[in-house]
């Protein structure tokens, strides 16, 4: 095919350049995604003692942080979930050793 000018302007789509904006939204073209690192709990920081000996320490849990916290009312909440807990827990045990004298 040859325009006015007599330029043959064969596949003239498939010289021009791709628009690639749109190529993260393809299906088709696939991406290398690095894996995530391994979730290892890692020590806050190590501290080495007087005889060479590497220490670590690390973040106190949630529950230790409750028991020992400076406001009364966050260690009062903590006593007083834990003796639920500590409640539930026996009451559990007592139906499951019930059950299992029951079918010997």
């Amino acid at each position: 095919m040859e325009d006015a000018e007599g330029n043959t302007n064969r596949n003239s789509a498939m010289s021009q350049p791709k628009d690639r904006k749109h190529d993260d939204q393809n299906p088709r073209i696939l991406k290398t995604v690095q894996p995530p690192p391994p979730t290892n709990p890692k020590p806050l920081k190590d501290t080495s003692g007087p005889d060479g000996d590497v220490k670590t320490t690390q973040k106190p849990s949630f529950a230790d942080r409750c028991r020992t916290s400076r406001f009364w009312l966050v260690r009062a909440l903590y006593k007083v979930v834990s003796s639920i807990w500590m409640v539930v827990m026996v009451v559990g045990g007592f139906i499951a050793w019930l059950i299992a004298m029951l079918f010997i």
